[in-house]
């Protein structure tokens, strides 16, 4: 799953989320639209956050794993702002 279907099932918004990791609100959009992965610790404190929310433990790996259609992963996009 992606961080926007399981903050999604968290019942969360971008905001609540980033306060309960304590990173910023826009750092919560950037990850969902791939602009950049996270950092180690940014994905544990997202995974921590999301996992207290759901009641069940999640890994980084369950949280930002993209699968594509065809069942192989894919890296984050390498797009960027104008």
């Amino acid at each position: 799953m992606k961080l926007r279907q399981w903050r999604l099932c968290a019942e969360l918004t971008q905001q609540q989320l980033a306060n309960q990791a304590r990173v910023a609100r826009a750092s919560i959009a950037h990850l969902e639209n791939g602009y950049y992965p996270p950092s180690n610790s940014m994905a544990r404190r997202l995974s921590t956050a999301l996992s207290e929310q759901l009641g069940f433990e999640l890994s980084p790996h369950d949280v930002f794993e993209q699968i594509r259609e065809d069942g192989s992963a894919r890296g984050y996009s390498t797009r960027r702002r104008s």
